[in-house]
Formats: structure tokens, C-alpha cells, sequence
């Protein structure tokens, strides 16, 4: 019998929603952290593929994400989910925008933008394996209602994921 235990990993996003300020006022900002949300079966597999080779290296053709996306969902997240229950708006996650010095530490890190002029709620988080967004869902987080940004047509919000490489 092995004496160690098992791997997994959970989720972590945090969520910056940044609004203009009012006339003569600085922009106002308002941080959430959500964690411990579905690590998705294509994810797992990517995983699994990626960490059976010796070519390990990120990078925007070669790696283990290739965009992330938030949408208006509220459906709970499940293993099998390939995308997001109602994507919004998606960026492309580019080795530049992955924090890769993290990965020592078993946390790898993605950070995105969104800074498009719609108004929506963020209701769900999600990195996906392709630019597509579809049918290549990593890991997918759903917002509590506290959690959740109402997102104005003028504001930005800034996005940290990270998947946390833990022992059971």
C-alpha cells in the first residue's frame, strides 16, 4: 500500500469589478474570493496528458489553458460540464497572463480582463482548452449570490484563477 495520500486540487477565483468614479472621485473597486468549486472531467483529463509528458512548457499553442470566459449561468457546476452555462464574454490566456512562477508553489495562476462595454451579471467563471470556449471546459466556478458582479458597461473587471494542487 502507497503511505501517501491521494492528489487533488480545488479552485480559487477572485473577482475585481472596478467602476468609474464619480466627477472628481477615483474609480472604486470591490474584491471576492470563491473557492472550492468543480474541477471539470476535460480538465482533469488535459491534466493527466499534459503531466504525462516531459513538455511541460505554457505557452499559447502548448498548453494546459488556452482562454477563460465568464458568463450568466446560475445552473451548479458539475464534472462533465464542457462550457459555460451562458458565456458572456471569453479572453485568450496567453503564457504572459499566467503567473508561472506559481506553478512551484502547485498553484497555477491565470489572470484576466474584461473590459468590454456590455452590462451583465457574472454569475460564473470558467478556463477552457481551447480559444473556442466550447466543449473544452477545464474548470468551471458558479458565484454565489454574494459573490456575484453586476457588471456595468463602463466597468472592468480583472480575474484571478487559480488551481491549487493539494494532497487529500
Amino acid at each position: 500500500p502507497n503511505p501517501y495520500s491521494g492528489a487533488g486540487w480545488k479552485n480559487r477565483v477572485t473577482l475585481e469589478h472596478w467602476t468609474p468614479g464619480k466627477e472628481g472621485q477615483a474609480p472604486q473597486m470591490a474584491q471576492r474570493v470563491v473557492e472550492s468549486n468543480i474541477m471539470c472531467t476535460v480538465g482533469m483529463d488535459a491534466l493527466v496528458n499534459l503531466l504525462s509528458t516531459s513538455a511541460l512548457a505554457f505557452t499559447a499553442t502548448n498548453g494546459f489553458v488556452q482562454a477563460g470566459a465568464i458568463g450568466t449561468g446560475s445552473s451548479g457546476p458539475a464534472s462533465t460540464d464542457t462550457a459555460l452555462a451562458n458565456s458572456t464574454a471569453s479572453v485568450h490566456v496567453s503564457a504572459a497572463s499566467m503567473n508561472i512562477s506559481d506553478k512551484g508553489a502547485r498553484t497555477l495562476e491565470y489572470q484576466m480582463t474584461f473590459d468590454d462595454a456590455l452590462a451583465y451579471t457574472v454569475k460564473e467563471v470558467g478556463l477552457f482548452a481551447s480559444n473556442g470556449v466550447t466543449g473544452s471546459c477545464v474548470a468551471r466556478s458558479t458565484l454565489a449570490a454574494t459573490d456575484q458582479v453586476i457588471k456595468g458597461t463602463a466597468d472592468t473587471i480583472n480575474i484571478s484563477h487559480q488551481i491549487i494542487f493539494t494532497t487529500a
